[in-house]
């Protein structure tokens, strides 16, 4: 027996074989199938496949756009809404002492015990608001000089907090604190 090349008679006698040429007949219609299913099935999904990923993306992009305008819109709200709050303290023109009442009522309502307060006029800028500057000194345990610190924020006029230095005293904390009221300045 001779394993080598088949010959060209070799090859003729397999081929006239009827299970070689069913199997050859069979394979011709598997490839003939195969190829009907790759142009009739798999080309058109391939390519809706490629359009609905485009279709997703560029949806994806205009969420992502509309979010980010949706986020700003409440910011410009929020923000317009702390705008006009702080226009309201701005053009509260209180006394210096209505103030300075205001403020030992916030130091007995926290426990801080109010020592001490000076006042002065800032200097002059372009803005259009009078400034004035205010020190307290105060002692009090730690929850109640942050409650204060947290409830100027929360008077009526426009108060800014500047500057604030703890020191501790036992058995307290003394805090000087030194605050900016702003209000519109009288034409």
């Amino acid at each position: 027996m001779m394993l080598g090349f088949p010959t060209k008679r070799m090859t003729l006698h397999v081929t006239r074989q009827p299970l070689v040429l069913a199997g050859l007949a069979m394979l011709a219609l598997s490839s003939l199938a195969l190829g009907v299913v790759v142009i009739a099935v798999w080309h058109p999904a391939a390519a809706l496949l490629t359009e609905t990923e485009a279709r997703n993306t560029a949806l994806l992009a205009e969420l992502k756009e509309l979010k980010h305008r949706q986020d700003m819109a409440d910011l410009y709200r929020t923000r317009t809404a702390q705008a006009e709050a702080l226009e309201k303290k701005l053009q509260l023109a209180r006394s210096e002492p209505e103030f300075i009442a205001e403020v030992e009522k916030l130091s007995a309502a926290t426990r801080a015990d109010l020592l001490q307060f000076s006042s002065r006029a800032a200097p002059k800028d372009k803005a259009a608001t009078e400034t004035t500057i205010f020190e307290f000194s105060l002692k009090g345990d730690y929850a109640s000089v942050k409650a204060f610190l947290a409830g100027v924020r929360e008077l009526p006029e426009f108060v800014t907090i500047e500057r604030v230095v703890l020191e501790r005293a036992e058995p307290v904390l003394r805090a000087r604190i030194i605050v900016k009221r702003r209000q519109a300045r009288k034409v």
